[in-house]
């Protein structure tokens, strides 16, 4: 199979591969996502296969419209409606009922379904084209970094899925904030992300809780992700890194070595620039407070071995 690249002016082409039952890659302003129509189980079930995503993963719906959502959920409550107003299109999906016409396979036989509605246009045109919702995980193989531009998808994926839509670089390079609805007494973020804990609260005018255990109803919770093949480790002091000028750094300071700034944005891109440019070790340097999303990340990728303290105070 040849992977094609479509331009933004060929969105069309590509939503005719999606409905004949191929994969898409497509950019949102988080990440880049590995499409397939909602309604598809055979489309969606050739997902996890390229990706080697586990079967007990859900899977977020990316819609195009408000409509969209009251068709495959149910009992919507007033809060989706309250966070839709205030953040959609945007990086924010929200945990609520699933509808009994959703394939299970969506929700990993959940009866949950997480929704978006995507800030980038061209992910939106897309939908539109293709008549229905597309569930869209990270375009990357699963446990690797997300993949944040056309040419990370097709490291990925060359000859493996039909297209890939090129849009450019993401705006955030970082998955979307996820917050549970109705699994919890109170909404509870499942993923931290763009979309933060306070202004969560601030629209909704209650306390956000912080997932601790319970239903795994999101992306990201249960499995390591977004490592790079090289050995991630995780420093707090400037003065161990006397014996690193060799390893790919990134920092939170200025440094006297080569590095590169420690962001949500480039995150993902620095990791896989480390691996194609054949680094055995990459060593983040935290010497200031991160936010919740960044820290996150980071937390999926580290060695517990390699930090003795929580991430967000290295």
């Amino acid at each position: 199979m040849m992977t094609e690249i479509f331009s933004e002016n060929e969105v069309s082409l590509a939503a005719e591969m999606l409905k004949n039952g191929e994969l898409v890659a497509f950019s949102t302003e988080t990440v880049y996502g590995l499409g397939a129509p909602l309604f598809s189980p055979e489309s969606i079930q050739e997902i996890f296969r390229v990706k080697g995503r586990p079967q007990d993963n859900p899977l977020i719906a990316h819609i195009a419209d408000l409509a969209s959502a009251e068709e495959i959920a149910t009992d919507l409550p007033h809060a989706f409606f309250q966070l839709a107003k205030a953040f959609f299109p945007g990086p924010l999906t929200l945990v609520v009922k699933r509808a009994p016409s959703v394939p299970s396979i969506v929700s990993a036989g959940l009866p949950t379904i997480a929704i978006r509605m995507p800030k980038n246009a061209l992910a939106r045109k897309l939908i539109f084209a293709v008549g229905q919702p597309l569930v869209a995980p990270s375009a990357n193989i699963s446990g690797t970094p997300s993949s944040t531009s056309a040419q990370h998808v097709l490291s990925d994926f060359s000859g493996k899925i039909a297209g890939i839509i090129d849009g450019g670089s993401c705006d955030y390079g970082i998955e979307s904030t996820v917050l549970d609805l109705v699994s919890f007494s109170s909404p509870t973020l499942l993923r931290p992300g763009v979309v933060t804990k306070e202004e969560l609260e601030g629209v909704l005018g209650e306390e956000v809780l912080i997932y601790s255990e319970g239903p795994k109803a999101s992306p990201g919770m249960k499995y390591r992700h977004y490592a790079p093949k090289a050995k991630v480790v995780l420093l707090h002091d400037q003065s161990s890194l006397k014996e690193e000028e060799s390893s790919y750094i990134l920092s939170t300071s200025p440094l006297s070595v080569p590095h590169f700034p420690l962001e949500s944005a480039s995150l993902y891109a620095h990791l896989r620039d480390a691996d194609e440019k054949g680094y055995s070790r990459v060593v983040i340097l935290i010497d200031k407070e991160l936010d919740r999303a960044l820290a996150n990340r980071l937390e999926k990728i580290v060695d517990e071995n390699h930090c003795h303290q929580p991430i967000r105070k290295c």
